[in-house]
Protein backbone atom coordinates (compact mmCIF):
# COMPACT_ATOMS: atom_id res chain seq x y z
CA UNK A 1 0.00 0.00 0.00
CA UNK A 2 2.76 2.38 0.51
CA UNK A 3 3.54 2.33 -3.42
CA UNK A 4 1.77 6.48 -4.18
CA UNK A 5 1.71 7.26 -0.87
CA UNK A 6 1.21 11.28 -0.24
CA UNK A 7 4.54 11.11 1.53
CA UNK A 8 6.53 9.20 -1.62
CA UNK A 9 4.75 12.40 -4.45
CA UNK A 10 5.80 14.99 -2.62
CA UNK A 11 9.20 13.80 -2.10
CA UNK A 12 9.54 12.74 -5.89
CA UNK A 13 7.74 16.15 -6.70
CA UNK A 14 10.61 18.00 -4.41
CA UNK A 15 13.86 16.08 -6.11
CA UNK A 16 12.28 16.77 -9.81
CA UNK A 17 11.49 20.45 -8.99
CA UNK A 18 14.95 21.27 -6.71
CA UNK A 19 17.46 19.24 -8.25
CA UNK A 20 20.53 20.70 -5.91
CA UNK A 21 18.53 19.87 -3.03
CA UNK A 22 19.35 16.54 -0.86
CA UNK A 23 15.88 14.80 -0.15
CA UNK A 24 15.09 11.77 1.97
CA UNK A 25 11.71 10.70 2.06
CA UNK A 26 11.97 9.45 5.72
CA UNK A 27 13.25 11.20 8.68
CA UNK A 28 17.11 10.92 8.56
CA UNK A 29 19.43 12.22 10.65
CA UNK A 30 21.19 15.49 9.05
CA UNK A 31 24.30 14.73 8.80
CA UNK A 32 23.67 14.49 5.19
CA UNK A 33 23.04 18.64 5.35
CA UNK A 34 26.19 19.39 3.63
CA UNK A 35 27.29 23.32 2.61
CA UNK A 36 25.69 24.55 -0.40
CA UNK A 37 23.46 21.90 -0.37
CA UNK A 38 20.01 22.19 0.88
CA UNK A 39 18.74 18.96 2.70
CA UNK A 40 15.06 17.99 3.14
CA UNK A 41 13.26 14.75 4.81
CA UNK A 42 9.30 13.88 4.16
CA UNK A 43 7.36 11.74 6.73
CA UNK A 44 3.91 11.03 7.22
CA UNK A 45 2.98 12.31 10.59
CA UNK A 46 -0.66 10.83 11.23
CA UNK A 47 -4.08 9.92 9.12
CA UNK A 48 -7.15 11.41 10.26
CA UNK A 49 -10.44 11.60 9.21
CA UNK A 50 -10.78 7.92 7.34
CA UNK A 51 -14.51 8.85 5.72
CA UNK A 52 -15.83 6.08 3.07
CA UNK A 53 -13.72 7.65 0.32
CA UNK A 54 -10.97 9.76 1.52
CA UNK A 55 -8.20 9.90 4.10
CA UNK A 56 -6.55 12.89 5.73
CA UNK A 57 -2.54 12.27 6.16
CA UNK A 58 -0.57 14.33 7.94
CA UNK A 59 2.59 15.10 6.87
CA UNK A 60 6.31 16.68 8.24
CA UNK A 61 8.79 18.27 5.81
CA UNK A 62 11.80 19.54 7.55
CA UNK A 63 14.36 21.29 5.47
CA UNK A 64 17.61 22.09 6.83
CA UNK A 65 21.02 23.98 5.48
CA UNK A 66 24.75 24.73 6.51
CA UNK A 67 26.38 28.01 5.25
CA UNK A 68 29.66 29.31 7.06
CA UNK A 69 28.32 32.61 8.83
CA UNK A 70 24.79 33.21 10.29
CA UNK A 71 24.06 35.88 7.71
CA UNK A 72 24.81 33.47 4.89
CA UNK A 73 22.98 30.60 6.34
CA UNK A 74 20.14 32.15 7.26
CA UNK A 75 19.83 33.78 3.58
CA UNK A 76 20.24 30.13 2.09
CA UNK A 77 17.63 28.75 4.70
CA UNK A 78 14.63 31.26 3.40
CA UNK A 79 15.54 30.76 -0.31
CA UNK A 80 15.10 27.07 0.62
CA UNK A 81 11.96 27.23 2.77
CA UNK A 82 10.17 29.63 0.06
CA UNK A 83 11.15 27.03 -2.77
CA UNK A 84 10.10 24.18 -0.65
CA UNK A 85 6.74 26.11 -0.31
CA UNK A 86 6.54 26.70 -3.63
CA UNK A 87 6.73 22.76 -5.14
CA UNK A 88 4.37 22.28 -2.32
CA UNK A 89 1.56 24.59 -3.20
CA UNK A 90 2.26 24.56 -6.80
CA UNK A 91 3.16 20.80 -7.93
CA UNK A 92 1.66 19.10 -5.24
CA UNK A 93 -1.87 18.62 -5.77
CA UNK A 94 -4.31 18.28 -2.47
CA UNK A 95 -1.21 19.33 -0.38
CA UNK A 96 -1.90 22.07 1.87
CA UNK A 97 0.34 23.88 3.94
CA UNK A 98 -0.51 24.48 7.73
CA UNK A 99 2.35 26.58 8.88
CA UNK A 100 6.97 26.99 8.35
CA UNK A 101 8.24 26.77 11.69
CA UNK A 102 11.92 28.26 12.48
CA UNK A 103 13.76 25.10 13.79
CA UNK A 104 17.64 23.97 15.29
CA UNK A 105 17.88 20.33 14.44
CA UNK A 106 20.13 18.29 16.35
CA UNK A 107 21.37 22.02 18.05
CA UNK A 108 23.52 22.68 14.67
CA UNK A 109 21.45 22.54 11.39
CA UNK A 110 19.31 25.41 10.53
CA UNK A 111 15.57 24.53 9.38
CA UNK A 112 11.78 25.04 8.83
CA UNK A 113 9.74 22.17 10.25
CA UNK A 114 7.02 22.30 7.49
CA UNK A 115 3.58 20.58 8.73
CA UNK A 116 0.93 19.67 5.59
CA UNK A 117 -1.91 18.03 4.76
CA UNK A 118 -2.71 15.95 1.98
CA UNK A 119 -5.62 13.78 0.92
CA UNK A 120 -5.76 10.66 -1.04
CA UNK A 121 -8.62 8.13 -1.68
CA UNK A 122 -9.51 5.66 0.98
CA UNK A 123 -7.52 2.96 -0.11
CA UNK A 124 -8.09 0.97 3.48
CA UNK A 125 -11.76 0.19 2.02
CA UNK A 126 -10.07 -2.15 -0.90
CA UNK A 127 -7.29 -3.15 0.55
CA UNK A 128 -7.21 -6.96 0.95
CA UNK A 129 -5.16 -8.98 3.81
CA UNK A 130 -4.10 -12.23 3.98
CA UNK A 131 -3.82 -14.47 6.65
Amino acid sequence: MTADTPRKQIAEALETWLPGYVVDEYPNSPNQVIAGSPYVDVYATEIRNLTANQIEHGITVNVMVRAGTPAATEDQLEDARDNVLIVLTQHCPGVFVDRAERSTFMDTYAGYAITANAHSNNEYKKAEIQP
